[in-house]
C-alpha cells in the first residue's frame, strides 16, 4: 500500500538522520573544541548531550496531521528542521541545567546551532528522495493507470507527481466514454470496456479508481479484471466532495459507517477526563480571579454604561438542549438609551447621507442636507428639540 511506502521511507530516512546528526555533533566538537577528547570526564558528559539532542530530534520529527493543500517539499522539510532543532536543543539545555554543569561549553553549544540547522534540512528534504529513488527502482515502480474522467485525473496530477519518489508513474487514463487528455501529461489509453486489453498492452501494475459513480456492475467487473490480472485495485476516496464537508471513517461490530467529525467524548472516559481537567482549572480561577476582575468590571461600567454586571443568555448544548448561561455584560443596556425616535429614525434615513463637501459652519443647515422633518416624538420634552435641534446632533 502506498501509506506502507511513505511510512517506510520516513523510518529509513529518519534512522539515516540520526547517524548524521550524531557525525555532525562529534565532528563539530573536534573541531571546536579539540582539548574535550583528552580530557577522560568529558567524555560521558557529551555523550549524554548526544543522546537527549537524539531524543528531541526524535520528537520534533513529528507534528501535527498535514493540511489538505500541499506545500512545497523544502518548505515542510524547513519546518521540519526548525521544529526538530528547538526540541533538541530545549532538551540539551535542560540535561545541562538539571546536572548544574557550569563547565559545558556554551559557546560550542551555541556555534554549533547552525552545523544542526544544515544537517537537518539537508536530511529532511534530499534523504528521502534519494532513498526513495534507490528503493523503488526497477522492479518495484508501479506503473498506475487511472479509471475516471479527465476532470478528476487533472485534480490528482500534483499528488501523482509527489508520489513519484515513491515509485508511482501514470501511465495513462481509462475513461467511461471517448475523451481526449485536454492537459494532462499523460495519454487517453480507452474505454472502460477494454480494461482488460488495457492492462496487458501497457503492463500496469496499479489502477486507481477515481469516479465511484461508475456503478456497482462496473466496479465489480473491474475488480474481478483487476484480480484476474494480478494488478492492485485502489479507490480514490472522494467523500468529501460529495458531503461539501471533511468526513471520517468508522467500524463497529463489521458494519462501517462515515461520519462528518471525530467525537471523542462519546467515551465515557474522555468525559470524566475533561470534566476533571475542566474543574481542575475552573475551581481556581472562579475562587482566586472571578471576584476581582468582576469588581473591576462592575467599576468600569459604573462610569460608562451603568447596569447589571451579569445577564443570562439561553445557549445550545450537548444534543440541541438549550441552557441558561451566566456571562458578563458587555454592551450597554437598551433601555439606558436616550435618543428619540424621531432623531434615530431622520439620522438613519436615506435623504440624510453626508456627501463629501461639508459647511463650515456646524448649528446652520448646510443647503445641501434636506428639510428636518418635524418631532414626532412622544416623550416630552423631546431630547432633539432640548438640545435645540442643532445638525451638529446627527453627525
Amino acid at each position: 500500500m502506498l501509506s506502507n511506502r511513505s511510512v517506510g521511507i520516513r523510518t529509513l530516512a529518519l534512522l539515516w538522520q540520526m547517524i548524521l546528526v550524531t557525525l555532525s555533533f562529534w565532528g563539530w566538537l573536534f573541531i571546536w573544541q579539540n582539548a574535550a577528547f583528552d580530557e577522560g570526564m568529558a567524555w560521558p558528559r557529551y555523550c549524554l548531550y548526544n543522546e537527549f539532542l537524539l531524543v528531541g530530534v526524535l520528537f520534533g520529527s513529528g507534528g501535527k496531521r498535514p493540511g489538505h493543500e500541499p506545500v512545497h517539499a523544502f518548505v515542510e522539510a524547513n519546518r521540519r528542521t526548525l521544529r526538530q532543532g528547538v526540541v533538541g536543543m530545549f532538551c540539551v539545555f535542560m540535561v545541562v541545567i538539571a546536572l548544574n554543569d557550569y563547565t559545558a561549553p556554551r559557546s560550542f553549544l551555541f556555534s554549533y546551532l547552525p552545523w544542526l540547522y544544515l544537517t537537518l534540512l539537508g536530511s529532511n528534504y534530499l534523504l528521502p528522495r534519494t532513498l526513495g529513488q534507490w528503493a523503488f527502482s526497477g522492479a518495484r515502480r508501479e506503473r498506475v493507470g487511472l479509471v475516471g474522467t479527465v476532470e478528476q485525473a487533472l485534480q490528482l496530477q500534483p499528488w501523482l507527481e509527489r508520489k513519484n519518489l515513491l515509485g508511482l508513474q501514470a501511465v495513462g487514463l481509462v475513461c467511461s466514454e471517448d475523451s481526449r487528455a485536454n492537459g494532462l501529461p499523460f495519454p487517453v489509453l480507452g474505454r472502460l470496456d477494454q480494461v482488460g486489453e488495457i492492462l496487458q498492452r501497457e503492463s500496469i501494475t496499479q489502477v486507481i479508481v477515481l469516479d465511484l459513480t461508475l456503478g456497482s456492475a462496473r466496479l465489480r467487473q473491474l475488480t474481478q479484471t483487476c484480480e484476474g490480472a494480478a494488478v492492485r485495485l485502489l479507490a480514490l476516496n472522494n467523500l468529501n466532495a460529495y458531503f461539501g464537508h471533511t468526513t471520517m471513517m468508522f467500524e463497529d461490530e463489521g458494519m462501517r459507517f462515515v461520519g462528518l467529525r471525530e467525537e471523542p467524548l462519546e467515551s465515557p472516559v474522555n468525559r470524566f477526563v475533561k470534566r476533571a481537567m475542566d474543574l481542575a482549572a475552573a475551581v481556581p480561577v472562579v475562587a482566586l480571579v472571578l471576584p476581582a476582575t468582576t469588581l473591576a468590571v462592575w467599576l468600569a461600567q459604573r462610569f460608562q454604561s451603568p447596569g447589571p454586571v451579569f445577564l443570562f443568555q439561553t445557549r445550545s448544548g450537548m444534543m440541541g438542549r438549550p441552557f441558561v448561561i451566566l456571562s458578563s455584560r458587555l454592551a450597554k443596556t437598551r433601555h439606558r438609551q436616550t435618543a428619540c425616535s424621531c432623531a434615530w429614525n431622520w439620522a438613519n434615513s436615506s435623504t440624510s447621507s453626508r456627501p463629501a463637501r461639508i459647511s463650515s459652519s456646524w448649528t446652520a443647515r448646510p443647503s445641501w442636507a434636506p428639510t428636518m422633518p418635524p418631532c414626532s416624538c412622544t416623550r416630552r420634552p423631546c431630547p432633539v428639540a432640548r438640545r435645540g435641534r442643532t445638525w451638529r446632533n446627527f453627525f
